[in-house]
């Protein structure tokens, strides 16, 4: 308050009030006769505010017998509150009525309850209505000037009720004052701090729970809209809401998620990215290995202590108890099925059992969320799964052609804004060619593709860089980068290229059959939108080219994952480790979209004897049981190929009537279809028909070896006498026929 609206009138001496029943008027008192001549002095028709130069805050004036003359009676709170002591005198000045004009149109209140009433709840809280509150401010000071931290004394239904203006919102107008009266349009926001009171509102509150400052793709998350957006739907939804609101659906909110997937897909980034954009208390990242203590109990304390901080913070603020967020990595490492493993200490079961109490036991906690990632789900006790704990099961797979986009962007992002980007460098070629990258490999991707170009600024010979040498990063870069890295779940193009020792030729019409009969059932996996698993057995005599049809399917069908599992893969396995190693391929085949894999050798696979017979059950059943799987996700799709000789033996054993469809593929059956072979060699028309008059029934790739021996004896082309001689050969040494 300036001069001009104010003047100084009197230095009273300061007193506590008459007694109790002044507390309840929120005013300063003096006796009538100071009173009249203060209001005569000032010109005040009515009621008569003064402004107190210590604090800078306007208090009302009443009049009260019971004030000895010269003193000014200011209660408890009031002293404390402006810095008035209890004894000594008092500064006041008298306000003008224009500060009548003063509008306030928002205060927020902080409600603390001083006096219980006489009846409370059954669990020792005493419940009101915000309305109650507030239509109880308005009518008991509505002609009372409201400063900042200005405490109002309220008697609600037997309770006492203090409460104190934290932040005022003054009218555009009289922002300079810093104060103000409450109007019918005034808004007012209550927080309660004390425990026993409980406010119920029937205002719709949405509570913010994010930051503003920030930005998915500035902290580096691409391709996971979807993700986040189930994640915000099904964890966060209820949380924007008043407690009271949820109470009337009679839901409690999700306290726990787990994030799993292949490693480099973004668990980590997205767990990391939600504690940054979350407005709630600082996260906890905890690595599950780093619990384990090898004294007896101090695993369960240290996760008691990881919930120690919402814990008293709910027993203190209740409702409006802040969000706490606690990150688990390889949660798998501490939630192991109970049982599974024999330490001799118990560990692992009591670090399940006490984090299954903290999150759901008899005193669970509403203000936390616990975020589990892993690689390995089918590791983890599956009571941390179900709803109340876990619930939320996200999957973070491979990036599609849009998300790989997006994450290659981000990436290129500094570079493009330095203008080192070549205006050649065409990101969505790069996501079309980037099959199966994950978020990691795409990061690395473009690393790689950064070091061709850097290492153009250094000299070989003196070992000199040359820092003002910024070359830009070509297409050409990002393409020898590609070569280099081979995905984790990608398609080993040099191991289908090595089964193919010799080219696909077409030998005629039972040839293009079989081969149609193929390609229609990749396009029918292809495009199918209710078949999501097709399972092929090739079988055929030794050499008939089964292996290499298939692995010739696989490459034409572009599929981002390809594996072949051949008896070669399981060499050196135990039949246990051999079991491990089939699942994890299947595992990862149904991470992909598309997806190819290749039993080749069926009978070696299982290890199947004709003498006894006998065979590893153990590997049979895990392949029944994944040729007649269905990929969990029905938006995936997989193609299975199996290969054998022996199909009639391996019938007893159920594995060939697991398949979908039996093809067989057949020897060469005649001479037209030799001929149709051999005249994709150098030679007379007239020596190949020779040949061809003389074998019949052969398996094509045995005829592909003697046609090659052939070559290397003639020199280059196909001779009658040349081809008996490598007949002779493989007739009398290797015992085909």
């Amino acid at each position: 308050m300036d001069k001009k609206s104010s003047e100084n009138f009197l230095n009273l001496k300061v007193s506590p009030l008459p007694n109790s029943d002044f507390v309840f008027t929120n005013a300063f008192f003096i006796n009538p006769k100071d009173f009249e001549e203060m209001k005569t002095k000032s010109g005040a028709k009515c009621s008569l505010y003064v402004y107190v130069k210590s604090s800078k805050n306007v208090m009302q004036l009443k009049d009260s017998d019971k004030v000895a003359p010269g003193t000014i009676a200011v209660g408890k709170i009031y002293r404390e509150l402006f810095g008035i002591g209890a004894t000594g005198n008092l500064s006041v000045q008298y306000a003008q009525d224009s500060l009548k004009d003063c509008k306030l149109g928002k205060v927020t209140f902080e409600i603390m309850m001083t006096r219980k009433p006489s009846l409370m709840s059954l669990d020792g809280t005493f419940s009101l209505e915000e309305k109650e509150i507030e239509d109880q401010i308005r009518r008991s000071y509505s002609s009372t000037p409201i400063n900042k931290n200005h405490v109002l004394y309220l008697e609600i239904s037997g309770a006492v009720i203090i409460a104190r203006a934290i932040d005022l919102e003054v009218l555009e107008e009289f922002k300079h004052l810093q104060l103000g009266y409450f109007t019918n349009e005034t808004e007012f926001d209550l927080t309660c701090v004390s425990k026993e009171l409980k406010i119920i509102s029937q205002k719709f509150k949405v509570k913010k729970l994010t930051k503003d400052d920030f930005n998915f793709e500035d902290m580096g998350v691409g391709g996971l809209k979807k993700q986040f957006a189930d994640i915000f739907r099904i964890a966060f939804a209820s949380r924007r809401y008043p407690a009271s609101y949820i109470e009337k659906y009679g839901i409690k909110h999700v306290r726990g998620m787990l994030l799993y997937g292949p490693p480099g897909t973004g668990k980590t980034l997205i767990a990391r990215t939600l504690s940054k954009a979350l407005n709630a208390e600082e996260c906890k990242v905890v690595n599950g290995p780093e619990l384990f203590d090898k004294y007896v109990g101090e695993t369960e304390k240290k996760i008691r202590e990881l919930f120690q901080k919402a814990e008293e913070d709910q027993a203190n603020n209740g409702d409006d108890a802040g969000l706490h967020v606690i990150v688990f990595d390889e949660i798998d490492s501490i939630c192991r099925a109970r049982g599974t493993i024999n330490s001799g200490t118990g560990v692992h079961d009591g670090a399940v059992n006490q984090l299954l109490t903290k999150i759901d036991g008899v005193e669970s906690l509403n203000n936390i969320l616990v975020i589990g990632m892993t690689n390995r789900k089918d590791l983890i006790d599956e009571a941390i799964l179900r709803p109340g704990r876990l619930e939320l099961h996200v999957e973070i797979g491979l990036p599609d052609e849009g998300g790989r986009l997006e994450i290659l962007q981000i990436h290129t992002k500094k570079m493009k804004m330095n203008d080192l980007l070549d205006s050649d460098v065409n990101l969505e070629e790069l996501s079309k060619m980037a099959k199966n990258y994950t978020g990691a490999d795409l990061e690395n991707l473009v690393k790689l593709s950064s070091t061709y170009a850097l290492n153009q600024g250094i000299n070989l010979k003196t070992g000199e860089v040359d820092v003002k040498t910024f070359r830009k990063i070509s297409m050409r870069d990002f393409e020898m980068a590609y070569k280099e890295i081979k995905p984790m779940f990608g398609t080993d193009t040099s191991q289908l290229q090595n089964n193919l020792q010799f080219d696909i030729i077409d030998y005629g019409s039972s040839y293009l059959n079989l081969n149609s009969k193929l390609i229609s059932l990749l396009e029918q996996v292809k495009n199918s939108k209710s078949a999501s698993s097709m399972s092929i057995l090739l079988e055929g005599p030794t050499g008939s080219g089964k292996t290499a049809l298939a692995c010739n399917l696989a490459l034409r069908s572009e599929f981002p994952y390809v594996k072949i599992i051949s008896p070669e893969l399981l060499v050196g396995y135990m039949e246990a480790g051999k079991v491990g190693a089939i699942t994890k391929i299947f595992e990862d085949a149904y991470k992909s979209p598309f997806s190819i894999i290749l039993l080749d050798n069926l009978e070696r696979i299982v290890e199947y004897i004709k003498i006894g017979p006998r065979f590893s059950n153990l590997i049979l059943q895990t392949l029944l049981v994944y040729i007649k799987k269905l990929p969990p996700n029905k938006d995936r799709k997989i193609m299975i190929i199996g290969t054998t000789s022996i199909a009639d033996r391996l019938e007893d054993l159920e594995l060939v009537s697991a398949f979908n469809v039996r093809i067989n593929v057949p020897t060469l059956q005649n001479a037209e279809e030799i001929l149709n072979v051999l005249q994709n060699y150098p030679g007379k028309i007239s020596e190949k028909e020779k040949v061809a008059a003389l074998v019949n029934n052969i398996p094509i790739k045995q005829l592909l070896l003697m046609v090659d021996m052939t070559l290397q004896l003639s020199g280059g082309e196909i001779t009658y006498t040349h081809f008996m001689t490598a007949y002779e050969y493989f007739v009398s040494n290797l015992k085909y026929f």
